[in-house]
């Protein structure tokens, strides 16, 4: 009987045996299969770039820049230049390899000079298209749309053009402007031009009514309370503007020894012409956006004397001699279409401004984020774009910026030349202005 049930598990023992074999051959199985899946995470492991981050914006060959600028209505011209000057500097970065391997890419939205347009433009530019940081491209009546909400995103908000200091009240560390001085300094620059470089008595104002101009001259009403000078009258206009015959005849009345003019430099243009056929002569300061070898060829004679600020650079745009011949060349080349008046001095702005940010980028590293760009930024001193800084490709035109962690600091430009017609050209004064 016990022999018998010995026998009776004989099968069972085989059956055993077998299933340990198979048990032993998926284990193999398995093992090889896990084996090769540590082979592949190790692979992809090493091939995986840690140093992409998490801000938008940002992959590893690529950062993406948003910027609102006024592509139409009259003020076009701003954005235009704003575009063109700063995809001439990005080409130029990326045709040399970018930076830390990334490529420099933008895109724009058209805020139509309008602070409304311009917070859906960055909202859009944000929301939608999720880019790293936004680039003002624009004058400051959107850009006082746009700071406030740039404040409340927490992201770095990058302002060549606009230079309304109230884009930066209150201060906040996200904010910059690179090329532009502020506005209120400048207007601070040519009342101490007339009154106490020139020595002119009688001053009068003519302004656009844009918060650009507003500013300068509320730079300018500062020096002369300062001062206890009262000016003789002061006039105002719109954008757009091409009779100026009213203002004129009223400016005439007060004869004035100089008229300190805010505004751009198509309107000026018509200015200029438009007062000695009205019987008005008069010695002419402007700002900045007065700048433009457009006022020469409009204005003609009349424009002979003309006195304008200049921030973008030691030389005017008709200077042949290097950086500025240079750069005009360049310019050309790609662009040699580009209309009367270009470049102009917001191309020069966006450009030595693109340098700039590459700049940023390059001192922040392979792990960029938005916090490494701002202590970047604040970290620069006495930057111009080109080969001496370390960018072979770049043209140093403009002025050296210079930032920090401060209110001030925050203003990259903090000096500006002035330009006198002679000639039928734009001449240095020799008066430079520090703020």
């Amino acid at each position: 009987m016990a022999r018998k049930e010995r026998t009776s598990r004989i099968p069972a023992v085989k059956l055993e045996i077998t299933k340990r074999r198979e048990d032993k051959k998926m284990i193999k199985k398995v093992f090889k299969v896990c084996l090769g899946g540590l082979f592949l995470l190790a692979a992809v492991t090493i091939s995986y770039d840690y140093s992409w981050p998490a801000d938008p914006g940002v992959t590893g060959t690529e950062v993406l820049f948003g910027m609102h600028c006024t592509l139409t209505g009259p003020a076009a011209w701003i954005g235009l230049g704003a575009r063109d000057g700063l995809t001439m500097a990005f080409d130029e970065i990326n045709d040399t390899g970018g930076v830390h391997g990334r490529k420099l890419k933008f895109i724009t939205e058209d805020d139509e000079n309008s602070p409304a347009k311009g917070i859906s433009a960055v909202r859009k530019l944000i929301e939608v298209s999720n880019v790293f940081l936004v680039i003002c491209g624009s004058g400051s009546t959107p850009a006082m749309g746009v700071a406030p909400i740039m404040r409340d995103y927490k992201i770095p908000y990058f302002n060549p053009v606009a230079a309304n200091q109230k884009i930066h009240e209150p201060f906040s560390r996200y904010v910059f402007n690179g090329a532009v001085p502020a506005a209120d300094k400048i207007g601070l620059s040519m009342a101490d031009l007339a009154v106490r470089v020139k020595g002119y008595k009688r001053i009068a104002i003519l302004n656009e009514t844009g918060e650009w101009p507003k500013s300068v001259v509320i730079g300018i009403m500062g020096f002369f309370k300062e001062k206890g000078i009262d000016p003789v009258g002061r006039q105002e206009f719109t954008v757009g503007d091409k009779d100026f015959s009213a203002q004129i005849l009223a400016l005439k009345r007060l004869n004035p020894d100089v008229v300190l003019y805010s505004g751009h430099y198509v309107e000026f243009a018509a200015v200029v012409r438009q007062a000695p056929e009205l019987g008005f002569k008069t010695q002419w300061i402007a700002d900045p956006a007065s700048s433009n070898e457009t006022v020469i060829k409009v204005a003609g004679e009349a424009a002979e004397g003309v006195i304008s600020g200049w921030p973008p650079a030691e030389q005017f745009t008709n200077d042949p001699a290097y950086p500025m011949g240079e750069f005009i060349r360049r310019y050309k080349a790609k662009y040699p279409r580009s209309p009367e008046g270009r470049p102009n001095y917001i191309d020069i702005y966006l450009y030595a401004d693109g340098y700039v940010i590459a700049e940023a980028l390059k001192r922040a590293g392979r792990d960029l984020t938005r916090e490494k760009f701002i202590i970047a930024v604040e970290s620069i001193k006495d930057f111009v774009g080109g080969p001496k800084s370390g960018w072979q490709s770049g043209v140093p035109v403009g002025l050296p910026r210079s930032f920090g962690p401060t209110p001030a600091e925050h203003w990259g430009t903090k000096s500006m030349t002035f330009l006198q017609v002679k000639n039928g050209r734009y001449v240095s004064t020799g008066y430079r202005y520090g703020m």
